[in-house]
């Protein structure tokens, strides 16, 4: 989530796909299946399985914000 805040929230890419970079493998966004079949519910309400989609096109390349 701190990844998601860096870049929508701060508009630093560069730091969220740093931030990411640093997660071990199996445990970030690859671990991560299709967002239909998330589970992760959040007493927040912060939606979870947005913002990991978010996250997936930016490290695909995609900008999150205009």
């Amino acid at each position: 989530m701190r990844s998601h805040m860096y870049a929508v929230q701060y508009r630093n890419s560069d730091m969220a796909r740093t931030l990411l970079a640093g997660i071990p493998a199996g445990h970030g966004l690859e671990a991560c299946g299709s967002c239909d079949a998330c589970s992760v519910s959040c007493p927040n309400s912060v939606q979870v399985a947005r913002k990991i989609a978010d996250l997936k096109a930016l490290t695909s390349g995609t900008a999150l914000y205009a």
